[in-house]
This record gives C-alpha cells, sequence and structure tokens, in this order.
C-alpha cells in the first residue's frame, strides 16, 4: 500500500532549481503522514520537486549541505524503503567543494537565469568575479614589426629599454603590450643563465694571484673561459684566450662537447704566437685538469684561479664572452658548426685588427701590441 505524503505550505523561495529548494526557514524532506510527529522539524516541511527524484538541502547560512540524519532521502513506493540521499556522505560532490574558478563558471551560467546576489551567496563567490570581464587585446601585429626593425639597430634591446624608445619615437604603446609583443616573438627576456663552469671536482685549485694586479706589458696575463651558444638547437661552446694588457684574443676553439680538449685547443692556439708570464681562469673542471696545468706547469707559467661563484673575478674574460656574443654570435645563424667556426674567426681577426677600445686609448689591440716598444721608448 501506497502511503500518503503531506505537501505542507512552504515560504515561497526566492531561489528555486529543479531538485533544490533553498527558504529562509530551514526545510526538511517530506515524511509520511503517519510519521510527521516522530521526525525532528515535521512543522516546518519542504517539499522536493521532480516526485521526490532529489534530496533537499538544508540552509544555514551561507553554506548548503545535505542532512545526515536520513532527511534529504527519498520514499520509494514500491519497495517501502527509504533511499539514501544523493551526495550524502561525500561533500566532494558538492559544488561548493569545487575550486573557485569552477564556481565562478557555474554562476556565470545560472545567472543567467537567476538572481545573480542569491546564486553568489550560495556558491560563496564574490559578485565582482562573476561580472567581470576583462578588455579585450590589441592586436600588436604592427607593433611586432616596430619592434622587429628595432631590433635590427639594437639587438640586444630588452622590453623596458624597447618601451621607452618606442615613446621617443611616437608609438602609441603600454609597456604590458611590448612586453607581450616580445613574448610572441620569442624574444622575451635573457635565456636560461646556462653553467658552463663546473667547479665540483677534486682537481688541485690554484689561488686568486690577479686579484689586484694591473698587467703593465703584452703576454703577463692570459684570462681564458669558455661561453654557450646553440648552433640548429644543439649546444656549443667557444673557449676563448685573451692578453688583458692588449685585448688581442690569442687563442679560440669551438666544440660540441665542453671538455679539457676543447680548452687545450684554444691554449695550443695563442701558444703559437706568444707565452704568458700568468694565466687565470675559472676554477672549472676544463681548466683544473691535471693534463691542461700540467701543460701550462711545464712551460713556467704561474696558474691563477678565481674563486669558485665569483665570475667578476675573471671580469675581463666575461666581458671578452660578452663582446662576442652581442657582436657576431647573437646577430648571426649559423647552419653548423663549420659555417659559425668561419665566421667567428672572421670577427676574431677583425677585433684584433680593426674593432678600437675605449680602454686602449681608442686604438686597436694590434695597434697596442706593435707600438707597445715605442710606447716604452716615449714613456707613454
Amino acid at each position: 500500500m501506497v502511503k500518503r505524503y503531506v505537501r505542507s505550505e512552504a515560504k515561497k523561495s526566492s531561489f528555486i532549481q529543479p531538485g533544490i529548494q533553498v527558504e529562509d526557514q530551514r526545510p526538511d524532506c517530506v515524511w509520511p503522514k503517519d510519521d510527521r510527529g516522530s521526525k525532528p522539524g515535521a512543522s516546518n516541511q519542504g517539499f522536493c520537486f521532480g516526485a521526490l527524484a532529489r534530496p533537499v538541502f538544508v540552509s544555514r547560512g551561507r553554506n548548503l549541505r545535505f542532512r545526515a540524519d536520513g532527511a534529504g532521502s527519498h520514499h520509494c513506493s514500491r519497495t517501502g524503503d527509504w533511499a539514501p540521499a544523493h551526495g550524502v556522505g561525500n561533500t566532494k560532490k558538492s559544488i561548493q567543494a569545487a575550486a573557485l574558478a569552477e564556481r565562478i563558471r557555474v554562476a556565470r551560467e545560472l545567472c543567467l537565469t537567476y538572481p545573480i546576489r542569491k546564486v553568489c551567496t550560495l556558491l560563496n563567490v564574490p559578485r565582482s568575479s562573476v561580472l567581470y570581464q576583462g578588455r579585450s587585446k590589441r592586436d600588436l601585429e604592427t607593433l611586432s614589426v616596430v619592434i622587429g626593425h628595432n631590433r635590427v639597430t639594437f639587438p640586444t634591446a630588452g622590453f623596458k629599454w624597447m618601451y621607452q624608445l618606442l615613446v621617443r619615437q611616437r608609438v602609441f604603446c603600454t609597456r604590458s603590450e611590448v612586453r607581450r609583443a616580445y613574448a610572441q616573438l620569442g624574444i622575451l627576456g635573457k635565456p636560461a643563465r646556462v653553467r658552463t663552469t663546473n667547479s665540483r671536482h677534486e682537481h688541485e685549485r690554484y689561488p686568486n694571484v690577479v686579484k689586484e694586479f694591473q698587467a703593465t706589458r703584452p703576454n703577463q696575463v692570459w684570462v681564458a673561459d669558455t661561453t654557450e651558444f646553440r648552433i640548429a638547437g644543439r649546444r656549443t661552446f667557444l673557449a676563448l684566450v685573451e692578453d688583458v694588457f692588449t685585448r688581442l684574443v690569442m687563442g679560440l676553439a669551438l666544440s660540441h662537447s665542453n671538455d679539457t680538449l676543447l680548452t687545450l685547443e684554444a691554449l695550443e692556439m695563442g701558444l703559437l704566437s706568444g707565452r704568458p708570464e700568468i694565466h687565470h681562469s675559472d676554477q672549472g673542471t676544463t681548466y683544473a685538469a691535471e693534463s691542461y696545468t700540467r701543460r701550462l706547469l711545464k712551460l713556467g707559467v704561474v696558474i691563477s684561479m678565481a674563486a669558485a661563484g665569483k665570475a667578476w673575478e675573471n671580469g675581463f674574460a666575461e666581458r671578452l664572452n660578452r663582446t662576442f656574443k652581442e657582436e657576431e654570435i647573437l646577430r648571426s645563424e649559423y647552419d653548423n658548426i663549420q659555417d659559425a667556426r668561419k665566421a667567428i674567426f672572421a670577427y676574431t681577426k677583425l677585433y684584433n685588427e680593426l674593432r678600437i677600445h675605449m680602454s686602449l686609448g681608442y686604438r686597436t689591440p694590434k695597434e697596442v701590441k706593435d707600438t707597445f716598444g715605442q710606447d716604452q721608448e716615449t714613456g707613454e
């Protein structure tokens, strides 16, 4: 026999969704007539729409939850049993347990039908987040073209510096738009710093003997360092050796491997045209290796090394690396290492013979080397 249900007069809800009823007063589920006096809250009943197909929520303040004591269940007329309420015991299935972004998405959909104030209260989301509509972003195609033209002249310009240049050129843009244009062009920020120095080794370490040293003649102090760049997506290493007094590049070598063979090749090239009194480098394993130091000690060269993690103690070599990258490597696209070697050797000749240096009195390294004897005689 099917039990009769009593549908009480519930206060008119200000927010009704199929399967959900929320009232200012606390609603309970519908109880059979015979049991209405034995269940708590029977005098203040609510009715779940859809032939009792959905549970009824209990609203307390701004939180919604299911009744854990059986409220929200529905009765099966065929079996006479009470089915458990949907979602009871598993609050993760509730939208209120979802992430904020998901609740905002649901709120925007519900606000098309229901009052936004009530929806935001039930889902516990700010109305400002639901109502916010971001501004449409301006097309940056023209701005990217202008930036590309400026980068030809200033290949190492960052987006902040470029923004100031565009302002001087009376280009209408914002700094954030310049930054986005840089990101679209793939030139935003500096590339990830790659450590080419591995100071974790068991080779002998030498003290820094040139910290307060001033070179007064050619071949007195040589500095050496290794830098990295890419050729067709493959890592390539460039080892350089420079004479501090003349700024003359004494030796260089390229390889896809950062090993002692690379640094030894650059050293041997430099030894063809001179021999240093002091050789200064970092504490990397490629310079502290026994085969490298043995070659220097055999020639009677004093070995000096910068402290680990203090690149400024090898500043001359670091500045040389930067010059090679800014003026040649970053402005070129090499097909292979042979192409890169040919171009970098050509730039080295230009660097030694044609490029003037402010620190050399606006003379070239070759001029300083060739006129050193004459300068000594004249007392310059």
